[in-house]
């Protein structure tokens, strides 16, 4: 059974999330070893912020030690599995704005590699994973369905899945013909991948009806260089406006 060790909002300001002293909040007891492991849940309660997240371990000889800087999308979570945390530790957070990120801390019951994973509003679920004998980081994205190239306008573009993942493989690209973003990827923030299954062709994206990418006109294609595909971010979600490269 994993006892909660804590749980409550990060402030915007470095604040003790828990300290290994032996006892969970919960009341259970427990008795940190030379390898006590914690789960973390992070939950960005934002519709419009983008909360970035660092935690560190503060350790009993009082030396501070940072993990890598999570940045939640509005509405997006995460969940840190098997954080090896020491006797008298203590695992401290901050985040962006204060009483915006949810955050509970419990103990591990399994063994496994330290992990990451990031859920988006669709409950897409990608990780990032670092085993201590890997010297690699493997990263993860929801592919959504493949989409064929159309049209010559963003009216009669090919339509990409509503936020269905973050990697938007398609085909039939011709030079001419395109695909559309869809409108619930209008989110600030928001990055997507749009891949090119024909290797000798450009493939033209355009924005949700009204957007612009790169500063150009407003429904103006964005071209892809000959056979490759393009990193889409979404700048304004208000604005419709987007930024490309690839």
């Amino acid at each position: 059974m994993s006892a909660s060790l804590a749980n409550g909002q990060l402030a915007a300001t470095a604040t003790n999330m828990v300290v290994m002293t032996g006892t969970a909040a919960s009341g259970q007891s427990f008795v940190p070893s030379a390898d006590s492991r914690v789960n973390v849940v992070l939950m960005n309660t934002s519709a419009v912020n983008t909360e970035t997240v660092q935690l560190s371990v503060k350790l009993s000889s009082g030396t501070a030690r940072n993990l890598p800087q999570i940045k939640l999308l509005p509405l997006y979570g995460a969940i840190i599995t098997n954080l090896t945390l020491d006797a008298l530790d203590t695992l401290i957070g901050t985040t962006t704005d204060a009483t915006t990120v949810d955050y509970r801390v419990s103990i591990a019951t399994g063994s496994g590699p330290l992990e990451m994973r990031i859920s988006d509003t669709s409950g897409n679920v990608g990780s990032v994973s670092a085993s201590v004998s890997a010297s690699f980081t493997t990263m993860t994205g929801a592919i959504g369905a493949s989409t064929a190239a159309a049209g010559t306008t963003t009216a009669d573009a090919g339509a990409l899945p509503a936020g269905t993942g973050n990697i938007y493989p398609t085909t039939a690209a011709d030079g001419t013909k395109g695909v559309r973003i869809s409108a619930t990827d209008q989110v600030t923030g928001r990055m997507i991948y749009v891949g090119n299954g024909v290797s000798n062709a450009i493939l033209k994206i355009y924005a949700p009806s009204g957007g612009t990418i790169n500063g150009a006109a407003a429904d103006a294609a964005y071209s892809t260089a000959s056979g490759k595909g393009a990193w889409i971010v979404c700048l304004s979600g208000s604005g419709n406006t987007w930024l490309a490269l690839g």
